[in-house]
């Protein structure tokens, strides 16, 4: 949950401000969009559980 929030939610923050401020496109406010969908759908997708507390997605460890 840490990562959503301190990762994608914060970087769509910074996009959103640079769009703000006339720094950043429409087709990239998509693309940073896609992405965190990307993102969010990956963590929400890991396994409830394991046996050592910890789930592996490819090269990202997460606790659960």
């Amino acid at each position: 949950m840490q990562l959503i929030e301190h990762g994608f939610i914060e970087g769509m923050r910074f996009f959103g401000d640079l769009f703000e401020e006339g720094r950043c496109q429409l087709p990239q406010m998509f693309a940073a969009s896609r992405i965190v969908e990307s993102g969010i759908s990956a963590f929400t997708s890991l396994p409830a559980g394991s046996k050592n507390g910890m789930c592996c997605f490819g090269n990202i460890v997460a606790e659960v």
